[in-house]
């Protein structure tokens, strides 16, 4: 429900695009264009200054300046070049494990379970986000057959690539397989949540079992654990299929508990509490230092540390309350 917006070049790097290709399913950038390389945008610049340090799976996750704080134009509208090449896992009962499919061009297709092990499924998780834990692997079709091409066979990884493509194999196409041989893989447990998908095929509203969950620009937002519907900590996630988590207290003052409660449709807050008011959350902590200044409509117009920098354990997770006269 909020209007699309651009991000600035302003200290763009390839981290970054690396970042943001990760972020809609592809394993890194190819390259990146400044100056409005690809025309210029309109609606609001939401990010200036994005500084990722590369281990992040999603662009939230970074820190940067929001909206209100930007010195661009959209004659510095970034682009990037993602890499064709796509990975991405099905028919799992979880978002971290499945099928193992990769998309040459248009059409999707499998990976053949001879000589897959451990160090495969490393670098298979890694390009999907899950770079901790160890994974399983699941041979014999476990997750049921594929169709389409048998893209590799003997794929062999030393779990350091960045990409399959960089391992060893038997040649882009050529196998020895049928279906029955297609491999799956389980992740580690902690990573992203989302399958890979592009930002524009979901929408920006939903409804969770005891919460609203309000369109916050780049994150969703709720309240929960209150004492009623305008109270409680401050959970957010940058998109639906993401893990709900927290924000740090530090830092946090009535300036941002005001643009969190704007943020979920209130007109600004009349408290807010630290250190665990409202009980610990669970989950990644997404954002610290938040820095807003008050002009905001929308979270994630302001400034603030990602999760990937942060510094706080779920005994600092802010809460607020907002005033109780709403608008809708």
């Amino acid at each position: 429900y909020s209007e699309w917006g651009t991000i600035c070049d302003d200290g763009f790097g390839k981290i970054d695009a690396d970042v943001i290709c990760r972020t809609v399913g592809y394993s890194s950038a190819s390259g990146f264009v400044t100056e409005a390389g690809f025309g210029q945008g309109t609606g609001p610049i939401y990010i200036d200054d994005l500084a990722c340090n590369g281990t992040e799976s999603i662009l939230s996750s970074c820190s940067y300046v929001g909206s209100a704080d930007q010195n661009c134009g959209h004659h510095e509208d970034v682009g990037v070049e993602c890499e064709s090449f796509r990975v991405r896992l099905v028919n799992g009962s979880s978002p971290s494990e499945g099928r193992v499919e990769v998309l040459d061009g248009s059409v999707w297709g499998t990976v053949c379970d001879d000589s897959f092990d451990i160090s495969d499924a490393v670098v298979v998780c890694g390009m999907l986000g899950y770079s901790s834990g160890t994974p399983q692997v699941r041979g014999d079709a476990f997750f049921g057959q594929g169709t389409g091409p048998i893209y590799l066979d003997e794929l062999s990884c030393t779990g350091s690539e960045s990409s399959v493509l960089r391992c060893s194999h038997q040649g882009w196409g050529n196998h020895d397989c049928g279906h029955n041989e297609d491999v799956g893989v389980v992740c580690g447990e902690s990573g992203p949540t989302q399958p890979p998908y592009s930002w524009t095929t979901y929408p920006g509203h939903y409804w969770q079992t005891g919460a609203m969950d309000y369109g916050g620009g780049f994150f969703h937002i709720r309240l929960v654990d209150g004492n009623a519907t305008n109270s409680g900590r401050v959970e957010v996630r940058p998109d639906p299929y993401s893990e709900w988590g927290t924000i740090c207290d530090d830092a946090f003052e009535k300036i941002d508990a005001d643009v969190v409660c704007r943020t979920v449709g209130y007109s600004g807050a009349s408290g807010f509490v630290t250190e665990a008011g409202f009980g610990q959350g669970t989950g990644p902590i997404y954002i610290d230092d938040l820095a807003c200044n008050g002009t905001e409509s929308i979270l994630s117009s302001c400034s603030y540390v990602g999760s990937a920098d942060q510094n706080c354990g779920h005994s600092e997770d802010v809460g607020v309350v907002c005033e109780s006269f709403r608008v809708r």
